[in-house]
């Protein structure tokens, strides 16, 4: 089952950096929450279908991104998954 969320968030990284919309809405549920720290410290929340929206268009360079999987815990039929994202 680990190896199941790796693979899903290793698709999240690989959306997310090159702006992949299709893979994006094939690796998350649509009714999914994302949620993370802006530029300025500000947490951002929204929903996965406004969220997918910002991967429209062409993404910023890759180069120097570094996305990481920080810890993967298991618990019956849910996950929680924390990432680093530089």
């Amino acid at each position: 089952e680990e190896a199941a969320v790796r693979t899903a968030i290793n698709q999240y990284f690989y959306g997310i950096l090159y702006y992949d919309e299709a893979l994006l809405r094939a690796t998350f549920h649509p009714d999914a929450f994302v949620s993370g720290i802006s530029k300025d410290g500000n947490l951002d929340h929204a929903r996965f279908g406004e969220w997918v929206v910002y991967t429209r268009g062409n993404p910023p360079d890759p180069a120097g991104r570094n996305n990481t999987i920080a810890s993967v815990d298991l618990s019956g039929a849910a996950a929680v998954v924390r990432t680093e994202l530089r």
